[in-house]
């Protein structure tokens, strides 16, 4: 080495050293850092040649510029790999890991200040390259270094094509500049992408990391091919010309595609990665669009609090929530995000409520639920305002303890200026406003941080009295009725939502003066009596009537009954000598909508006042209507009066009615869904409600059994909530109706539709695959949790469960075969969790439960001595290796369910294959000595265990104690039950896991014990 490459390699040592032992770091001051060595090395170069020049009297190097460029980079190259090979291979440790970024980022600096000067990229290659090697090989340090290195220089690079952009004033040469640039970014994500999946958790989390530097900077460059040559005509027809701009966005759309592989990459780890750092890495690392903000928001409902509290600090942090955000994003976040469940979650939540959106609304609370989408999300931003107003009048700030002063006294005062006082009817409000002030009334009044003196004075200045609020709500009224008639739906929207609010802030305001009790319950009469309301009103104009009578509610019904005067007169009213039949329909939709509303909240002084001897002869008629929309409310109706109605009546009157429409597979399917829901709400005030009177008569459970069997989702799932609901209560103990039940919680075909379907589902609506997913996966734990019997129970449906599965396949193309297996192993597992729960507790009776081994062992080869042609070969062995795998009591169990048992596998001996029999050895080795006599023997011999198995990858199951209620169990529906349930669901116990659960279950036998099995005796009689 000459002495200028040892000048120049102690000048780079020194510069290295002192930026590393340098306060001020980052990625502006590594390029500084960067130019400020070339220029030094440039003049040394040059002091270099100029010495040259004096001894010799010529110039070393009579080139251009752009040769002494070349020079430099090729100086320099080796010792920036030099320096490169020895922070990368350093061990990195908490002391050590800031020196090492920092050479890190001062080599990429200084590589790409060099790719300037020489007008090329071979400094940068040259590094790119080194640090690709290191990202493959098998030392984890190393890869994790060298993807600190590969995001080191994504980034200088970001920092090149800004300052490019300045300096160079040929458009060819910023091309120039860009086409490099993208060419290097397109081998910095090659190197990164595998890494994002690598094995080390180290390695995954700087590669997200990289990567997230890798997409800010390229979202400056395009990385799209270069447009083609236009074409030298002018003329082109106007359908060559669309097929042109429509061939050109869908190259637009594969090439962006094609570039977003690092960020579809970064979006799986968000959603993917094992590792929480790692999720919370990426959506640290994640740039900002309308495509990734979907991804972030879903990330709130992540199981780990700093996941979901890491996502809200993103969308505080980086997203406008006026430019990037939708209706959407505001309601899922405000419903997944404001959960008791974690404070966490809910103070980061709080905050961005308080500071990022309130500061994009410039705080102004209306603007804020203007811009959610208060018409269509009312309840969201109700719990938005209800989180701002709060903050103010408790005088807890430190929701919004980041903004400044000015900012807060801005934040509290508007809070209060905002709200409209309505004083009379000529003032002049929007729904938005209105909203507010509802909003801001009704938590005043609810409020604990406020005195009685702040209420009043809140609601006095704000708050209608009742006469003027009448007249608000006739006059919003009737432009209403008007909007309806004209068929505008805007206009429609926002006066209903103006009259529902003004109905809310009346019972906000108070009827408790006498005057205005009497004025309010006229109008909301008056308005109930006239067929011209729109329904949209109905419900919110009973409730406001209820509240008008809350202290007398046989007024409440005599009110009612006036309505329904005045309903039932309308068509003779109009004075037709022809009573229109769409009239009489629109008339009798009404009554019965109104009864369905009066009925939901009814308490039962109805059924001694003299109103549902007319409720009953209309829901009556109308059960027996033709036209099917009448018929279904007239069904759920009649649900409802049987509620109130007196047992005789609904045994011998209401019963029969309701089980003809449900059994009726002729009846329209939601007239038929809502009888069952009536009956299984009868069911449980009366078990007579099960029974059939006579062999003729329809029956509740035949009527279950069909409808969990029906073709249509919704009739399936409504059978199911209703199985499971009278199952649980104990009005029925049936080994058939589980087994449905299994099949349908387990059921791969449905479960593939549901998780289709699932944001198109509204998750609470009766009929939901997605509702009745979710009572199922709590109801089988919760059964088991409620006694010893359940769980005899729920193990004896096991085969009734197989024999619905197995008969999938030959009915209905299906595009998942049913495993067997698993379900077999999900009622084993559910039995055996709750069982260890209940003994845990109870110490005197330990054995609370079934054998679970013994009993399913039985079920699945009573199941195979009926089935085993009609299975597949997979599922068959399947089930024989499960039978073979069984550690079986023989001394402590049951001796008619052992001999049964035995019984059953001689038979299958018989019929099955040899590989099926072969599996079965183990157990026919236990079984071998059994007569029904307790005797000891020896244990059993082992089997070859390669066969094939149902599904791969089976787990064990998670075996810690699960503590029951006792006889108080139905207060153990919680979320631990969900989650256990799940759990079981998704990793349901193996074999092994059933068999070292077992306590005691390990016999001692007799050495001298023969060993031949019962497959061996069955081959020659004379064996004994």
């Amino acid at each position: 080495m000459g002495d200028l490459e040892q000048e120049i390699e102690g000048y780079i040592s020194q510069q290295f050293e002192i930026y590393q032992l340098s306060e001020d770091a980052g990625i502006s001051t590594a390029a500084i850092k960067a130019a400020n060595i070339q220029k030094h090395i440039q003049v040394l170069v040059l002091d270099n040649g100029i010495s040259q020049l004096t001894v010799t009297g010529t110039s070393r190097n009579n080139g251009t510029s752009n040769e002494n460029g070349d020079d430099l980079s090729a100086l320099l190259l080796p010792f920036l790999l030099r320096f490169i090979d020895a922070a990368v291979t350093k061990e990195m440790s908490a002391d050590n890991k800031d020196a090492i970024a920092r050479v890190l980022e001062i080599t990429a600096a200084l590589a790409c200040t060099v790719s300037v000067t020489c007008q090329h990229f071979l400094a940068v290659d040259a590094i790119l390259a080194r640090a690709q090697e290191f990202s493959e090989v098998l030392l984890e340090r190393l890869r994790t270094t060298a993807c600190m290195l590969l995001g080191s220089v994504a980034v200088q690079l970001r920092e090149l094509l800004l300052r490019s952009h300045k300096h160079l004033k040929e458009q060819h040469q910023r091309q120039g500049m860009e086409a490099n640039v993208a060419s290097c970014f397109c081998t910095i994500e090659t190197a990164l992408l595998p890494r994002s999946t690598d094995k080390s958790q180290a390695v995954r989390q700087c590669a997200i990391e990289a990567i997230g530097k890798l997409l800010a900077a390229s979202s400056i460059v395009s990385l799209k091919a270069p447009p083609k040559e236009e074409k030298t005509k002018k003329e082109h027809s106007s359908e060559a010309t669309e097929q042109e701009n429509e061939e050109g966005a869908e190259s637009e759309d594969e090439d962006e595609e094609e570039e977003n592989l690092a960020l579809n990459g970064l979006i799986w780890s968000m959603w993917h990665d094992p590792s929480v750092a790692n999720r919370v890495e990426a959506i640290q690392a994640v740039p900002i669009s309308t495509y990734t903000v979907d991804h972030i928001v879903a990330r709130i409902q992540d199981v780990k609090e700093k996941v979901r509290v890491a996502a809200l600090d993103a969308l505080r942090r980086k997203v406008d929530p006026r430019v990037e955000m939708t209706e959407e994003h505001f309601c899922d976040i405000l419903q997944h995000g404001l959960t008791e469940r974690c404070e966490a979650t809910k103070d980061a939540t709080v905050k961005l409520i308080c500071t990022k959106w309130m500061k994009a609304a410039k705080f102004d609370p209306v603007e804020l639920v203007r811009m959610m989408g208060v018409t269509v999300n009312e309840t969201e931003c109700e719990k938005a305002l209800k989180v701002i107003l709060k903050t103010v009048r408790s005088g807890d700030h430190s929701p919004i303890q980041e903004l400044s002063d000015p900012e807060i006294r801005c934040f509290c005062a508007n809070v209060e200026k905002a709200m409209v006082h309505l004083k009379d009817s000529s003032v002049v409000f929007d729904e938005y406003q209105l909203f507010y002030t509802r909003v801001a009334c009704s938590t005043a009044k609810e409020s604990n941080f406020l005195t009685y003196p702040q209420k009043e004075s809140i609601l006095t200045k704000v708050a209608p009295d009742i006469p003027t609020l009448c007249d608000l709500f006739q006059k919003h009224l009737a432009r209403f009725i008007e909007s309806v008639q004209e068929e505008d739906q805007e206009s429609e929207d926002q006066e209903s939502f103006v009259c529902l609010q003004l109905l809310q802030l009346a019972k906000v305001a108070g009827l408790q003066e006498e005057g205005s009790r009497r004025h309010f319950a006229s109008v909301m009469t008056k308005t109930l009596s006239a067929i011209e309301t729109p329904e949209d009103l109905v419900e919110e104009c009973v409730e406001s009537l209820r509240a008008a009578y809350e202290d007398d509610e046989n007024n409440f019904f005599d009110a009612i009954s006036a309505i329904l005067d005045a309903l039932m007169s309308f068509p003779k009213a109009r004075g037709d000598l022809v009573l229109d039949e769409e009239v009489i329909s629109e008339t009798t939709t009404r009554v019965l909508f109104l009864f369905s509303v009066v009925l939901e909240k009814a308490t039962p002084t109805l059924s001694t006042h003299e109103l549902i001897e007319t409720m009953f002869k209309i829901i009556l008629s109308a059960v027996s209507s033709s036209t099917k929309s009448i018929r279904e409310l007239g069904v759920s109706c009649f649900g409802k009066l049987g509620l109130l109605s007196q047992k005789n009546t609904v045994l011998s009157e209401f019963k029969p009615i309701l089980l003809k429409i449900a059994c009726n597979e002729g009846e329209a399917l939601q007239c038929r869904g809502q009888a069952l829901l009536a009956l299984a709400d009868w069911a449980l005030l009366y078990p007579e409600v099960l029974h059939s009177h006579d062999s003729h008569s329809y029956n509740l459970i035949d009527c279950i059994y069909s409808m969990i069997g029906h073709s249509n989702e919704c009739i399936v799932a409504i059978a199911s909530e209703v199985g499971a609901k009278l199952s649980f209560s104990g009005r029925i103990k049936d080994e058939k109706l589980l087994g449905r039940l299994l099949t349908v919680f387990l059921d791969p075909n449905t479960s593939k539709e549901r998780n289709d379907d699932a944001m198109d589902q509204d998750g609470k609506a009766v009929g939901s695959s997605l509702r009745v997913h979710q009572l199922l996966s709590l109801f089988f734990t919760a059964f088991c949790l409620k006694s010893a019997d359940n769980r005899s129970l729920l193990l004896n449906s096991i085969r009734e469960a197989l024999l619905v599965a197995s008969s999938f396949t030959k009915t209905k193309k299906r595009s998942l075969v049913f495993p067997l297996v698993k379900l077999v192993e999900y009622v084993c597992s559910i039995v055996i969790h709750n069982d260890a729960g209940v003994a845990k507790q109870d110490t005197e009776h330990p054995k609370n439960g079934p054998d679970v081994s013994l009993s399913s062992s039985v079920q699945v080869a009573q199941f195979l001595v009926k089935q085993d042609e009609r299975l597949s070969v997979t599922q068959r062995r399947a089930l024989f290796k499960y039978l073979g795998a069984q550690d079986i009591d023989v001394l402590t169990g049951d001796k008619d369910m052992l001999l049964t048992l035995k019984g059953c596998i001689e038979e299958l001996a018989f019929i099955a294959d040899a590989s099926s029999v072969k599996l079965l050895r183990p157990l026919t080795q236990l079984l071998h000595d059994f007569s029904g006599e307790i005797e000891e023997h020896d244990g059993p011999g082992s089997s070859d265990d390669d066969t094939v198995t149902e599904h791969s990858d089976d787990q064990s199951v998670n075996n810690d104690d699960q503590s029951s209620g006792g006889s108080t169990v139905e207060h153990t529906l919680m979320d631990k039950l969900a989650t256990l349930s799940m759990t079981a669901k998704e990793n349901p116990a193996n074999s092994h896991s059933i068999k070292t659960l077992q306590a005691s279950r390990t016999a001692h036998r007799s050495s001298t014990q023969s060993s031949k099995s019962i497959l061996e005796s069955l081959g020659n009689p004379n064996n004994v």
